[in-house]
């Protein structure tokens, strides 16, 4: 059985609108699952370890890491101001948040016996948006406020699954995935009164940029690692108006989808392939009855 080469290596990169790359810096052990800190000085990433999979910060300007988890399963880290939020638990995950400090003790934001995924902050820092996966009606998109008494609502719930929901800059949209259309594709909510409007005919992963008069994801996913699209956007009147989608370079280089910084530059990871310890196992049948002949019975 002929094994793989692994990718574990990455390679961290600033990516302007025409595609050019500009290297940070080349390091083990950084996962697709990765978010920007709101002044992109640091990232936080996922690195699995045998206790299990652990929250880390990665410091850009080349300073020490810091795992901010001790043990357990931990995914989709995202930043919530001077906190990071993240689901934890093998099962069901449930979101939690700390200061992003490992002395800090973490805090359950809201029970529940389904798995739970963060998805972004207001700009406010008032609200969590996240998805959850309920057997009723799949995933579904509720918003949490984050100041007490700590409540939860429903915003969007049908018989699709719909996550990865992105505050818009101003905070009165919310960009998301569904595939409600048979596919994956990207729409648009209204927070105020939860109306939704189709962006893409096909996508994933939405971006807004920073003035929030642009959407970016993921298309054309069938080919090696797709195209990340623009599309103009107005939300200034009671309903959005879309421009044309266009592309602005190929992601085949890059390795999960990418994030932003205030000033418009893209952030993604290059994955470099490092040779496997195995490159082949051997499967031996009938072990026993070649045991027996090789070795004399009693």
């Amino acid at each position: 059985m002929p094994g793989r080469d692994v990718e574990r290596e990455k390679t961290l990169l600033w990516v302007t609108r025409e595609g050019s790359l500009t290297e940070i810096a080349t390091l083990d052990g950084v996962s697709a699952q990765h978010s920007l800190s709101p002044d992109a000085r640091r990232l936080l990433t996922i690195r699995a370890t045998p206790a299990g999979r652990d929250v880390w910060i990665i410091d850009l300007a080349g300073g020490p890491p810091t795992r901010l988890t001790l043990g357990g399963v931990h995914n989709f880290p995202i930043w919530a101001g001077q906190r990071v939020i993240y689901n934890s638990g093998a099962l069901n995950a449930n979101l939690f948040w700390k200061a992003a400090d490992p002395a800090a003790a973490d805090e359950r934001l809201m029970p529940s016996q389904y798995q739970q995924i963060p998805g972004s902050v207001s700009p406010d820092g008032t609200t969590l948006a996240y998805s959850e996966d309920r057997p009723e009606t799949g995933r579904d998109i509720f918003l949490l406020s984050l100041r007490e008494p700590r409540q939860a609502r429903l915003l969007i719930g049908t018989k699709a699954g719909e996550w990865m929901p992105m505050f818009s800059p101003d905070g009165r949209w919310l960009a998301y995935q569904s595939n409600m259309a048979g596919r994956f594709s990207i729409y648009l909510a209204s927070l105020a009164d939860g109306r939704q409007f189709p962006v893409s005919d096909d996508g994933q992963d939405p971006l807004w940029s920073p003035d929030g008069r642009e959407l970016y994801y993921r298309a054309n996913l069938d080919a090696e690692r797709g195209d990340l699209m623009a599309v103009t956007i107005d939300t200034t009147g009671a309903e959005p108006r879309f421009g044309t989608r266009r592309l602005l370079f190929s992601l085949d280089p890059f390795y999960g989808m990418g994030d932003i910084a205030p000033d418009g530059r893209f952030f993604f990871l290059k994955g470099t392939p490092k040779e496997a310890s195995s490159r082949f196992i051997h499967l031996v049948s009938n072990w026993f009855d070649e045991l027996r002949s090789k070795v004399p019975q009693r």
